[in-house]
């Protein structure tokens, strides 16, 4: 393990010299002259923020790695850092009792006085080279960044990711002291640093220069110092777009509790509660207006601006100032120290004539500049626009790439490529008029551009469609698209995701020239159909299948059997095929057409069937109640409990919530970089490589499953989370997310990608009501969720908490069964986030959607009975479940609830338990928790051997494997046979007694996953030459391998 986690620090260590953006260098005052001497300040500056708070949290030098705070980042390189500041500070840290990070919903950034440092001035002298000061920022799970009344500021109109008073006076101060003032900002969350980018005098605040430099986790701010003297040239981009004053942003009054739009003290009384008919509020009841529509971040900005440059709008004709008045850093952007010339060496040209098209640009990278350095190069596509028609940002990444480090006047040839149905709007209004609901490419122009970053081209080449394509299928699955959140009669309109106000509050490019303004208490008002349409959806129960229901089933398969187990007590053995005999087997999604389930033919989903009949239907149902922290074992199968962790930052870092059923989970494994830094890298590359690391990782500690990565939006400054997702850019989330996944994923870790949908805010979020539109929720919400599970092959999903529209996500069956596992073709496992039982949250609607266990069951926190199934019977005599005719109240009080009552067959629920069994026990099979069908004390062979026979007797698992370490533990071979370490007898029997012989031999067996495990190469190198390296290939754990015993029986006669 302590290999794996030096391979991991390595990696980490890549993460921040990669992620750090530069983003202002005034003068070029960066790269320092090397062996200069620095002065530190600021709290942050010796107490950094690491993380964020939650579940999603990660705890730095706890795991035998030692922590390499922002001072040793710093003296890590060339520079010496004052030594009598920094004991000041962390003299003042100690007396306040902050020895470590604390709290994480914090409402300031506990900034010293700058009075503290009065008596240390005569110290400055010689550390005058240049000053730095740290401005940190955090958030946590389970509640937003205050937007107003923060301490530390005396306007509390101000919010938290303004400047506090202590920090405006630190840098003032710093300022009197120092020529050279460089910012380093530890946040996830952008901050509003326009006054701090202003050129620099004597009575603003513009500093020299500024770095973004995260949360850098345990080992992120090895190289800064590095990056400071020029060492490494920085070449992390933003990954969202930081403006000047975020209470202008498209979502800001219409984010979290609402209370910012009543001012500091909130006299006028705003909250986002829903209210009853009779003008009543609600308490149980939230809302969220996504009123921004697809224009979040960048794909506001840019239109804007792109808009305003054409002459949309008369009374702001100047786009740059206005462009500049909004806009500190654009989307994508990052400095360097040294220089990039790019050429377009190769373009598609023409028509596109179909949807699947490939269009492919090739751009030539050439260092102009004096030193080595690494490029980002970003395509975006502007697509044709008709006033009033689909709604259409001009700005939209499709692809990027990152090149190697290229010393000056080196080049290389990066391709960037993606298909024309990426170029696809959907249109979820038909606002075209064609009668078309879903993606369309409309004819027109499309300018595909290569940029520097959102905001600067460098050059486009125009492809034209001549006539509309609409895109009825998807182009990686070929299964049918169908618009299910936008449909206002039929089977999906229960599931329409426009509600309340949001028609009408909708932002439109049809007029940029303000921003949305906050749903009123009219606007939140439900209607009484409205409150019996959520009331019916609080529980669920057989009785309220209907047969227009899209999981209805009137009859049974008539292969279907359970074997029959009444007093629960089969164990090891029992039947003839056990999960590992299921490793690799596919199967086809059972669907519902007309009542009747239908089953895959192939042979593979008909190996699934005859498995499944071998469980009883309680071994069924224990699989999909019971949820926490991992997939309950089945004895009669083979398959024993396996265990999941959370933490998207720190896997692992929650071990104490599972290490009473599965004792050998051990210690945490890395406390990562944050998810922010990570997409700021722009490599995917180095991405997957901290995959396969977090994936090692996992397989030491012994855990088969990671609640991560955190796959949700930046669609607000303010959302507390931020740290733990990565962009507000979609397509960059899920390119970056799905090269971790897709590296966890080959060690056999079960990657659960969440808040699966639309989890942008934590204030209410177990009582949210979420309003979007479908093509908002398409283009902007669900991609990183759709690139993990076709290009990262994710076998998990967690869902979030919220409902959208009127249904939650775990119990949305237009989200889970129709796009999930039908459009995208997921296979594997849906569970809930952490599940309390809240209204809307029965397990037996949504297994009939598409979800296949809650958070919850065995083990879990202040368990209540509304995670179970309804109160049922299973029949041996007709293969039948039966349930009560009752309603809930009945249904779910088990206490009160006879089996003489329980008389009404439910070939439905019987579908939706045995449909997620399947789903759970094919993830099972095909993790690192079926331990490549390996099993201690299963593994078996006996030997017949006569006297006097000379032999060489290779033994083996299966013929795909190589055996190695091969040693006796147990027992003792026959006179003149010899083993050695390949697995290889040799020998003959001619002196030995005859008899039976049985020896134990345990050895190694190559393959992917592993419990314990051997690692081939992991020297220790010098890494203060990042410049100079690709992903170190002593980074990687190449070999992972687990002990097995293998008992050989000989019979000598």
């Amino acid at each position: 393990m302590n290999e794996a986690l030096v391979a991991s620090r390595e990696l980490n260590m890549q993460i921040g010299a990669e992620g750090i953006v530069l983003m202002k260098n005034a003068d070029n005052v960066l790269p320092l002259k090397k062996g200069s001497n620095v002065t530190m300040f600021g709290h942050r500056s010796y107490n950094p923020m690491t993380g964020g708070g939650g579940s999603g949290a990660g705890k730095v030098g706890v795991y035998g790695v030692p922590f390499t705070d922002l001072v040793a980042g710093v003296e890590n390189s060339s520079l010496s850092v004052n030594k009598g500041v920094e004991n000041v500070y962390r003299k003042a840290i100690k007396e306040a009792g902050n020895t470590t990070q604390e709290g994480f919903t914090l409402s300031t950034a506990n900034e010293r006085p700058v009075s503290i440092l009065k008596d240390i001035e005569d110290s400055y002298g010689r550390y005058a080279d240049a000053a730095i000061i740290t401005l940190g920022r955090s958030g946590s799970e389970g509640s937003d960044i205050k937007m107003k009344n923060c301490d530390g500021h005396s306007n509390k109109e101000d919010h938290f990711l303004q400047l506090e008073d202590n920090e405006i006076a630190l840098i003032k101060y710093v300022k009197k002291h120092f020529d050279k003032v460089i910012v380093l900002v530890n946040s996830a969350n952008t901050l509003e640093l326009g006054e701090l980018n202003a050129e620099k005098t004597e009575d603003n605040l513009g500093v020299d220069a500024i770095l973004h430099i995260g949360h850098l986790g345990n080992d992120g701010a090895a190289h800064l110092g590095d990056i400071l003297d020029g060492t490494i040239s920085p070449s992390g981009r933003t990954v969202d777009t930081w403006i000047n004053d975020l209470t202008t942003s498209p979502s800001y009054a219409n984010f979290s509790s609402l209370t910012q739009n009543g001012g500091a003290d909130n006299t006028a009384g705003w909250n986002n509660n829903l209210y009853n008919p009779d003008g009543t509020v609600n308490a149980s009841y939230h809302y969220a207006e996504y009123s921004d529509s697809i224009y979040v971040g960048y794909k506001y900005y840019e239109t804007a601006y792109d808009d305003i440059k054409s002459g949309s709008y008369a009374n702001i004709t100047d786009a740059d100032k206005w462009y500049n008045d909004q806009v500190t850093y654009p989307f994508g952007y990052g400095l360097s120290y040294t220089s990039f010339k790019w050429q377009l060496v190769g373009a598609g040209q023409g028509e596109i004539k179909s949807a699947n098209e490939t269009v492919t640009l090739k751009v030539k990278v050439t260092n102009t500049g004096k030193v080595a350095g690494k490029d980002v190069v970003q395509m975006y596509v502007n697509p044709p626009y008709t006033l009033g028609g689909i709604e259409k940002s001009s700005a939209n990444l499709v692809a990027f790439a990152k090149t190697d480090t290229l010393k000056p006047g080196e080049s290389q040839t990066v391709t960037l490529q993606c298909v024309a149905q990426d170029f696809a709007s959907f249109d979820w209004n038909d606002a075209n008029g064609n009668g078309h609901t879903g993606y369309e490419l409309e004819a027109g122009d499309y300018v595909i551009s290569v940029n520097n970053n959102a905001h600067e081209e460098a050059f486009s080449v125009t492809r034209t469609v001549k006539e509309d394509i609409e895109c009825k299928t998807d182009y990686t699955t070929g299964e049918t698209i169908k618009a299910v959140f936008s449909q206002d009669e039929g089977v999906w309109a229960e599931y329409n995701s426009v509600i309340m106000s949001l028609k009408d509050n909708l932002m439109s490019r049809v007029d940029f020239t303000s921003v949305p303004v906050a749903a009123t208490i009219a606007n939140r008002t439900m209607s009484q159909g409205f409150v019996d349409a959520v009331k019916s959806l609080d529980m669920h129960g057989s009785y309220k299948d209907e047969a227009t229901d899209p999981w209805y089933v009137s009859e049974k398969p008539a292969n279907w059997v359970q074997e029959n187990d009444p007093d629960n007590n089969r164990d090891d053995g029992m039947v003839d095929t056990l999960l590992r005999d299921m490793a690799g087997v596919n199967y086809q999604e059972y669907k519902v057409v007309d009542g009747k389930v239908v089953i895959g033919t192939d042979a593979d989903s008909q190996k699934w069937e005859e498995f499944l009949n071998k469980l009883t239907w309680g071994e069924m149902l224990r699989l999909v109640q019971y949820g926490w922290y991992g997939r309950q074992s089945l004895d009669s199968i083979g398959m024993v409990f396996q265990a999941d962790t959370d933490g998207p930052q720190h896997l692992g870092s929650s071990t104490e919530w599972i290490s009473n059923r599965a004792p050998g989970v051990l210690y945490p494994g890395t406390c990562w970089v944050a998810g922010v830094i990570q997409a700021s890298t722009y490599n995917s590359e180095l991405m997957e490589a901290v995959g396969e690391s977090i994936g090692s990782e996992g397989l030491f500690q012994n855990v088969q499953g990671w609640y991560g990565p955190g796959m949700n939006t930046h669609r607000s400054p303010f959302g507390g989370r931020n740290f733990e997702y990565f962009s507000e850019d979609g397509y960059l989330a899920g390119k970056i997310a799905s090269s971790v996944v897709r590296g966890v994923s080959s060690k056999g870790i079960v990657t659960f990608i969440k808040h699966f949908a639309l989890n942008e805010q934590e204030a209410d979020r177990d009582t949210l009501f979420t309003s979007a539109t479908e093509q908002s929720i398409r283009e902007i919400y669900l991609k990183p969720f759709e690139m993990c599970i076709k290009e990262g092959h994710s076998m998990g999903i967690m869902t979030s908490k919220n409902r959208i529209g009127k249904v939650s996500a775990e119990a949305n069956a237009a989200l889970n069964n129709e796009i999930v596992r039908g459009e995208w073709g997921f296979k594997g496992t849906i569970i809930t986030d952490a599940y309390t039982g809240q209204d809307c949250k029965t397990v037996d609607l949504m297994l009939r959607a598409g979800t296949d266990v809650p958070l919850g069951g065995i083990g879990r926190r202040n368990a209540t009975g509304s995670h179970y199934v309804e109160k049922n019977r299973w029949d041996a005599a007709t293969n039948m479940v039966y349930v009560s005719p009752a309603n809930e109240h009945v249904i779910y009080n088990s206490e009160t609830v006879t089996d003489d009552q329980l008389t009404v067959a439910s070939p439905t629920l019987y579908y939706a338990v045995r449909r997620a069994a399947l789903h759970l026990l094919f993830t099972a099979a095909n993790s690192s928790g079926n331990y490549n069908g390996l099993v201690n004390g299963q593994n078996e062979i006996t030997l017949n051997w006569t006297t006097k026979t000379s032999f060489v007797y290779h033994t083996y698992l299966t013929k795909d494997w190589t055996l190695s370490n091969v040693k006796i533990i147990e027992g003792s071979l026959p006179k003149g046979v010899t083993l050695d370490s390949e697995g290889v007898f040799k020998g003959d029997c001619s002196e030995a007694e005859a008899g039976t012989y049985t020896v134990k031999i345990q050895c190694v067996a190559d393959g992917w996953i592993g419990l314990e495990s051997y690692i081939n190469q992991h020297p220790s190198s010098q890494h203060n030459d990042m410049n100079n390296t690709k992903i170190p290939e002593d980074s990687r754990i190449d070999a992972i391998r687990k002990p097995v015993e293998i008992t050989v029986t000989i019979v000598v006669g």
